[in-house]
């Protein structure tokens, strides 16, 4: 059963009722596929077997001439500013870390660029107490979320993740406070 936030919009419980839903699918791949092979005119991905790569192998395989031009679905979400997964950092502690926080965010982007080039950041506001990053992928937010949790656990923050029913979309809240025990509890700082 699903819980409604504040804009009335559904939010299912867990990861598991999240991954159930794969007949939800990105919009902006074709259920046909592309002519192959195909390269995006903007980032140099190559479509091939049904999958976009980065590898210079795959490009070398074929000449210029063969290519057919078209815009890779990752460059067509940033185009049009659509995201499927948002992460959202605040807390006391941002400002002292922020400089680590925003190297460990666009190191997970490289990492997963090279794994699948689909999965990119949309946008990134970096506001003075906070920052918001889109993401043209529901698992790039999750990975993002995970790995800040983990990176920075020392001050016992976890994320929290939530999952919307009908599409593929998570929003990942993460509150980097310091925390200190008051009467034998954990209570946060401010």
């Amino acid at each position: 059963m699903a819980n409604k936030n504040s804009f009335g919009v559904p939010h299912v419980r867990t990861y598991d009722e999240f991954r159930e839903r794969e007949a939800f699918k990105d919009p902006y791949i074709k259920k046909e596929g592309l002519q192959e092979p195909s390269i995006c005119t903007k980032c140099g991905a190559v479509y091939y077997k049904k999958r976009w790569t980065l590898d210079l192998k795959t490009k070398e395989k074929f000449s210029e001439k063969k290519f057919h031009k078209t815009l890779c679905p990752a460059d067509a979400k940033i185009k049009d500013r659509y995201f499927m997964g948002v992460v959202n950092i605040s807390g006391s502690l941002l400002s002292d870390y922020k400089q680590q926080i925003m190297k460990t965010i666009y190191n997970e982007e490289e990492r997963a660029k090279t794994k699948d080039p689909l999965e990119r950041i949309v946008s990134l506001m970096d506001n003075k107490d906070s920052i918001r990053i889109e993401t043209t992928t529901d698992s790039l937010a999750l990975r993002i979320g995970r790995i800040l949790s983990d990176s920075f656990k020392n001050e016992k923050n976890p994320a929290e993740y939530k999952f919307r029913y009908g599409d593929k979309y998570v929003e990942v809240d993460w509150i980097y406070d310091r925390k200190e025990k008051v009467n034998g509890r954990q209570k946060k700082a401010y």
